[in-house]
């Protein structure tokens, strides 16, 4: 006979809220016009509906088996995920100390189409810690909520990254009518310190070495795929007085993603399969001695081989691999990389990559050949501390004449 669930519809549940402010909300139903805001189930409610999945009748959400969820999320790309944790006493929590008594853990994950923001899927998993209030479907079902969004605002109001690069240094709150139509995808955060050179640069050690810390959130625009945004803020620590002048000041730059030099290996040859041998745009397919002959650009630097093992589609580097105590099995991929400049525009560069040898049959074509990626400064986000505090500080418009 098949377990039942223990049953949460009497319980007071009681959702806490969370006090953390965020210019953007993606799953926040307010947040979006009408006719298609989320339908969300109220967390509570989600043990019942995986013991019972005939009773769910919501738009949009099915269950489907957990072997069959990465053909529902291919070409979705995750941006945010989250634990509750529904205790005994029928309370909905998310903090970490209720991790080791809880009744049901409701794991939940987010994804945005990548070629269409406004496409969204939620997948949902529940665990629990008593097998005796387990379910069979818990282990072999997921719930997933397929959706769209539509942001309030005119869709018409796109910025124009056409030119250039959108950067702009103000208060936190003044950013939120510019952010209105955009979603957060990620975030993320550095801790920040000054080397030898005195420049700033990323550190994993808080103590006695931190001098700041840098939080990160990356956006994509809900009208237009192409248009990303990134919000940089920073909290300085004792002692760094320069850096408190932009504390509660945020960095925004809106630009276009087209225009972003590639630096992943696998987004790199994933580019390269798509072009065929060509001289021109800003992505190109070039023979190296064309490049090294070309007197319209500049060498600046060669960079050493790089091997690759594929790994489940996919090429992984063997530093990555000795990183995490593994050995390399097989040199499936040897690259290598170069730099060059314009002669004519310092602020031009270009980023090429080698295909020395490869395993890869869909790569043996590019044998012998490099990917061309072509920089334009105008048109980068900036995100190395060094340079982003220094465009802050000379960006910024505001009386700092109380900091001490």
């Amino acid at each position: 006979m098949q377990k039942k669930c223990k049953s949460l519809t009497q319980k007071a549940v009681k959702e806490k809220k969370s006090k953390r402010k965020s210019i953007t909300n993606p799953v926040n139903p307010n947040h979006y016009g009408e006719p298609t805001k989320p339908n969300f189930i109220l967390t509570k409610d989600i043990p019942n509906y995986f013991c019972n999945p005939e009773t769910l009748t919501i738009d949009g959400y099915e269950f489907i088996k957990k072997d069959e969820i990465e053909e529902v999320i291919k070409g979705f790309k995750q941006y945010d995920n989250f634990d509750s944790y529904i205790m005994p006493d029928g309370n909905v929590s998310k903090l970490a100390k209720d991790k080791k008594n809880y009744e049901y853990k409701v794991s939940k994950t987010f994804y945005m189409d990548e070629k269409d923001a406004k496409k969204r899927v939620s997948v949902t998993n529940i665990e629990v810690l008593d097998p005796d209030l387990g379910h069979s479907n818990f282990k072999k079902q997921t719930l997933i909520y397929q959706y769209s969004l539509v942001p309030k605002g005119d869709p018409r109001e796109v910025p124009d990254v056409t030119e250039e690069c959108i950067r702009t240094v103000e208060p936190v709150e003044a950013l939120v009518k510019t952010l209105d139509q955009f979603t957060k995808t990620t975030n993320w955060s550095n801790l920040i310190t000054k080397n030898k050179e005195e420049n700033y640069v990323q550190t994993h050690v808080e103590k006695n070495d931190a001098v700041a810390r840098i939080q990160t959130s990356e956006y994509h625009h809900i009208h237009d795929n192409n248009i990303k945004a990134i919000n940089i803020q920073v909290r300085a620590f004792s002692g760094a007085k320069e850096l408190k002048k932009v504390e509660n000041l945020g960095f925004l730059q809106v630009y276009s993603k087209e225009k972003q030099v590639l630096i992943h290996i696998n987004k790199i040859l994933a580019k390269m399969k798509t072009l065929e041998e060509s001289d021109g745009g800003d992505f190109s397919v070039r023979a190296l001695k064309d490049i090294t002959g070309d007197k319209e650009l500049k060498w600046l630097h060669t960079q050493h081989k790089f091997e690759f093992q594929k790994v489940d589609g996919k090429f992984k580097g063997f530093s990555d691999i000795r990183r995490n105590n593994e050995v390399p099995t097989s040199v499936d991929l040897v690259c290598q990389k170069y730099q060059f400049e314009s002669t004519e525009d310092k602020d031009i560069k270009y980023y090429v990559l080698h295909i020395i040898e490869t395993t890869d049959k869909e790569l043996e074509p590019f044998i012998g050949k490099c990917l061309v990626q072509k920089e334009d400064e105008k048109h980068q986000s900036i995100t190395k501390p060094d340079k982003v505090f220094k465009f802050m500080l000379a960006n910024f418009n505001f009386d700092c004449s109380n900091i001490i």
